[in-house]
């Protein structure tokens, strides 16, 4: 009775279990793994135990272990005996460790790159360029971007003008006024991180700017354009461009 209401069948009794499968891979709420009409008498017929499974249903999904082994009543006869279990806290369980084992490792790295970010000037001294371009190389990494770019600020033209890069096919203009509206003169200005999606001229992408004391110097911005950037991004790189 279990296993009839699991598998969503009124009543199992003198049914071949192969037409069982067949009834419910026809049914768009279920979905296996392997496809158990053709493969578990193969199986079964070697005596082997089979362990499969299924998802049920579409926005309540719930997931199901199947589990079909033989009896032994002679030496050609034997029965198929078929357990099925609702293993969906199981599931759902093993799915959040893994996320938070995925955000984990990604603390990690963050805190392993910000912690070389310290180390950049001491071992490339004070060639800007090159200490420029291993910032944005290793905030890249750190933040799974694949564009970055240092704006500083240039009194003597008003503008803010790119010294560092890391684009190829000028994703971030070379220079930028003040009064043009754009994300990286918004954060200038305002003196705030500022994000945009793919709805804005940028794309996803993130600028922060960059201060000594209570002077702003310039702007940090990353682009990608496979996702937004977060909140905790936003953390991170105003932490990185601290550092700078």
């Amino acid at each position: 009775q279990a296993a009839s209401e699991l598998l969503g069948k009124k009543d199992l009794a003198n049914q071949s279990f192969v037409d069982v499968f067949i009834s419910l891979q026809e049914n768009s709420y279920f979905k296996f793994d392997i496809e158990p009409q053709t493969r578990l008498p193969e199986l079964l017929k070697h005596r082997q135990q089979v362990t499969f499974y299924a998802e049920v249903g579409h926005d309540d999904l719930r997931h199901l272990q199947l589990v079909a082994s033989t009896t032994a009543n002679g030496p050609k006869e034997h029965q198929v005996v078929i357990t099925v279990r609702d293993v969906t806290a199981l599931v759902e369980k093993t799915f959040e460790a893994n996320v938070m084992a995925g955000k984990a490792q990604r603390h990690a790295r963050e805190l392993t790159g910000l912690a070389e970010l310290i180390d950049i000037s001491s071992i490339l001294g004070f060639r800007l360029e090159h200490v420029y371009q291993k910032y944005l190389d290793k905030v890249n990494a750190i933040l799974e971007a694949q564009s970055a770019s240092i704006y500083l600020y240039q009194p003597s033209i008003q503008k803010l003008v790119r010294r560092a890069t890391t684009t190829h096919f000028h994703e971030h203009p070379a220079d930028l006024e003040l009064g043009d509206g754009s994300l990286v003169a918004r954060s200038f200005i305002s003196k705030r991180p500022q994000t945009a999606t793919n709805d804005d001229e940028w794309g996803n992408s993130i600028a922060v700017p960059i201060s000594f004391h209570s002077k702003t110097l310039g702007v940090c911005v990353l682009s990608r354009a496979d996702r937004r950037f977060s909140e905790h991004d936003v953390k991170i790189l105003t932490v990185a461009t601290s550092r700078l």
